[in-house]
């Protein structure tokens, strides 16, 4: 490596520095590095032919302003960042969230990376312009200490995926006062229990909590505590129980839940304490009959490729106004009004409810 004072060489050019002896007959010259802020570090990599057979590889690096030296770990990892407004870290010489990227940065995304443990004050720089949040990618991920996201006054998504070392999310929305908050998205981890979400500011009305490709093995009571548009529980292949009073508290527009393919068992009271809900999906499952309380508000409901779905709950449970109730039988869809539509799939035999 070739270090060069900038004092010394301000206007220093490649070719200067490359072999220009006679025997030199072409040069090849790729960057393969970026500046830095407070340091700029260029590396050219040089593919030098002299004659047909014998080939040399030059690797130069100029810095060109002040350096410390002792960190060029630092460097190495911030040359795996694409700095702006919205900045990208990727690469698995990063281990850890960089403090030293611009304050002004509304959205960081770290792909790839090394990181096994993300401590709350790597994001301190950026907490008063930060907006957006992605981790994907991140293999070793293990732990994110509680108030990471804390007290980011402008927070409108975080998005976790493909982290199949986070099985617990204890306190991760602790301290979370935005009340632009509108989308959680954990996907594609190995998280077994649904995050705690009773941190959420009373007046913070979400869009979507997204909770698919998961390793949840239950719904405990309470356990989903959120106002939402669109919440889903999709694709997780150990969910086996909703247990009673799950949804206490919430008012959840659309619910999907299908493709829990071990789901055998919604308890009684699974819905008490629901609101608004008009949509329900709970297709591609195990379970044997469906609860009414906390559907009173359902308007769509959907049961497809669903075998072992035996009872179709009756108008009175559901609990409709008394005009529609004089129809109480399994005979027509006018039993299940108010629902608009049924869609109980092909695989249902209609004759049993005959």
């Amino acid at each position: 490596m070739r270090l060069i004072n900038s004092r010394q060489k301000h206007h220093l050019g490649i070719s200067e520095l490359l072999d220009t002896r006679n025997h030199v007959h072409r040069v090849r010259v790729r960057v393969v590095c970026v500046s830095v802020r407070q340091s700029v570090g260029v590396c050219v990599f040089a593919k030098i032919i002299a004659g047909r057979k014998d080939m040399r590889y030059m690797l130069l690096c100029i810095v060109v302003m002040n350096i410390d030296y002792t960190n060029m770990e630092v460097l190495k990892e911030r040359s795996k960042c694409e700095i702006g407004s919205e900045v990208h870290c990727y690469g698995k010489e990063i281990t850890y969230i960089p403090t030293d990227l611009p304050r002004n940065l509304t959205k960081l995304v770290i792909t790839e990376a090394n990181i096994e443990y993300i401590s709350k004050e790597w994001l301190d720089p950026y907490r008063p312009h930060l907006r957006d949040i992605t981790l994907s990618n991140l293999l070793y991920l293990r732990d994110i200490e509680q108030g990471t996201f804390a007290n980011i006054p402008n927070l409108r998504t975080l998005y976790i995926s493909h982290a199949p070392r986070l099985k617990y999310l204890s306190g991760l929305l602790k301290g979370v006062t935005s009340s632009t908050f509108y989308s959680l998205r954990i996907v594609f981890t190995g998280l077994v229990e649904v995050p705690e979400l009773h941190h959420l500011t009373e007046n913070n009305t979400m869009f979507l909590l997204d909770l698919d490709h998961n390793e949840i093995e239950r719904l405990p009571r309470n356990s989903i505590r959120i106002v939402a548009e669109q919440v889903t529980i999709n694709f997780n292949s150990r969910l086996v129980v909703i247990e009673d009073h799950a949804f206490n508290g919430s008012e959840i527009a659309e619910l999907s839940m299908h493709s829990n393919y071990k789901l055998t068992e919604i308890n009684e009271l699974a819905f008490k304490g629901l609101k608004s809900l008009r949509i329900l999906d709970l297709s591609q499952s195990a379970i044997k009959k469906l609860p009414t309380e906390g559907l009173e508000d359902l308007e769509t409901l959907k049961i497809e490729d669903t075998p072992t779905m035996q009872t179709i709950p009756s108008i009175y449970d559901l609990k409709v106004s008394s005009e529609s109730s004089k129809t109480y039988c399994f005979k027509s869809i006018r039993s299940l009004l108010p629902i608009q539509k049924l869609n109980i799939g092909t695989q249902f035999l209609i004759s049993k409810i005959y």
